[in-house]
């Protein structure tokens, strides 16, 4: 930090560039400081904590409390700890010379002074070009292993630095300082840990909201398995002990799945985003047919038969019986197959642009009726369930007349079928998940935590 022998200055309109204007020094939140050279630095810097150091140079090495602290306004990235020797830079890229690419080394800036390696009486210490230093050199070996050491002394202090400020950011949610208390010891100590880990994250606050909160959740399944386990021990007229145990786990169960939940209703409203059905065509061609859940909430869990997909697809898309021609016809985009809880599912979607109505869609799905019934009793299951769905973009034309829906609605269902608009799918897997969202708000203490950590305003 030393101001060159030689005098030199940099102004601007005639007012002199010090070091005073590198604004990074502001967001230094953690310095280390080494001789003279790093006590101008303490005063100029906003850090929480300084750290003075005995090492065989002077200067300077800090961490930002974000790494995009270290961006400056005309974009260069200022994430490295440059060498000076008598006022000049001998080397950059320190850290990525030494390897240094664990989380906190996208935090650290800094400048180290060494002008001892400058002696005249010696053999030049640089590189031809300049730019870095000659590494077999003794004085350099000297240095080098003085700065890695500094390193990873800060790489450790850092971290526990981190990990320490990221508990405290998780409890100044009171709800979670509660919950907190409600830890084992062993428990609270990984807590600790796996919030300081969150912290030291290069994300925003709202980005790490979501991270404290499956935090909480994955301890509170530690809890419930330990409570669980526990139940061997538990006499076998203590009562009140298991029902505290399988309440446990079925409050625990509820608030996973309203996560879950209102992931979904998030999908679904960007789905309604889509103003143009051959858009939302495109986009539930390519999403539907594996996540059923839109279809129907309790489709939670599709499976895949390889083997009945093959048989399901030759004896419904024959192509003897469903020609190029016909395909074109009946306006169909794509059509898969699926199992769920025991029943087999034929699911098709029909071009955005194409408008049918009943009587001709039902002897379509008669064909995929009469192939699956053929296919079941062939394969000694004919007592096995099916349904067959068909997404259509627009409304089928007969509904407009009186009674048309409920009367499309009975002949369909001869065939096993029935029929739904994309824009009623996506409003009644809304309406479902809604109301569901809507019960489970008195999930209890977990939904409160949760909750709180999405009202709260975490820093960075």
């Amino acid at each position: 930090m030393a101001q060159p022998a030689s005098g030199f200055r940099v102004e601007v309109n005639g007012v002199e560039i010090t070091s005073e204007d590198r604004q990074y020094f502001k967001k230094v939140e953690f310095l280390w400081t080494y001789g003279d050279g790093g006590k101008q630095v303490q005063s100029l810097s906003n850090a929480q904590k300084i750290f003075e150091r005995d090492a065989p140079f002077s200067g300077w090495i800090g961490t930002v409390k974000s790494a995009g602290d270290l961006v400056s306004e005309d974009g260069d990235n200022l994430n490295d700890v440059q060498i000076m020797v008598r006022g000049r830079v001998a080397q950059e890229k320190t850290l990525q010379f030494f390897g240094e690419d664990g989380v906190y080394a996208s935090y650290v800036v800094g400048e180290i002074h060494a002008d001892w390696l400058d002696d005249d009486s010696q053999d030049d210490i640089a590189t031809t070009n300049r730019q870095s230093l000659i590494e077999d050199d003794d004085r350099v070996r000297k240095l080098h292993e003085a700065i890695q050491s500094e390193l990873k002394h800060i790489q450790n202090v850092w971290t526990s630095l981190r990990n320490e400020a990221g508990k405290k950011e998780a409890l100044k949610v009171p709800e979670v300082d509660e919950w907190f208390t409600t830890l084992g010891g062993d428990q609270r100590t990984r807590a600790s840990q796996l919030f300081g880990k969150i912290n030291q994250l290069r994300l925003e606050p709202e980005d790490k909201k979501p991270l404290f909160k499956y935090g909480v959740l994955a301890f509170e399944k530690l809890k419930v398995r330990d409570s669980l386990s526990r139940l061997e021990s538990i006499s076998d007229d203590d009562f009140s002990g298991f029902l505290k145990a399988f309440e446990s786990h079925d409050e625990l169960e509820a608030q996973l799945y309203y996560e879950i939940s209102r992931g979904r209703l998030d999908i679904i409203r960007s789905f309604e985003g889509l103003t143009e059905d051959n858009r939302l065509e495109k986009v539930l061609q390519k999403f539907l047919f594996e996540h059923l859940w839109l279809l129907d909430p309790s489709w939670d869990r599709a499976t895949k038969d390889a083997s009945m997909e093959v048989e399901v697809k030759k004896a419904v898309l024959n192509e003897e019986e469903f020609d190029g021609d016909y395909m074109e016809e009946i306006g169909r985009v794509d059509v898969h197959y699926r199992k769920v809880g025991g029943e087999h599912l034929i699911i098709e979607l029909k071009r955005a642009g194409v408008i049918t109505e009943t009587d001709d869609l039902f002897r379509q799905v008669r064909k995929y009726q009469r192939k699956m019934d053929q296919l079941l009793a062939n394969l000694n299951r004919a007592s096995e369930a099916y349904e067959i769905v068909c997404l259509v973009g627009q409304d089928l034309r007969d509904w407009k007349e009186p009674m048309g829906r409920q009367q499309s609605f009975d002949i369909m269902r001869q065939a096993r079928a029935r029929v739904m608009t994309y824009q009623q799918l996506i409003q009644s897997a809304r309406n479902a998940y809604n109301e569901y969202l809507d019960a489970s708000q008195q999930a209890g203490k977990i939904y409160k935590i949760l909750d709180a950590i999405d009202r709260s305003i975490l820093s960075d």
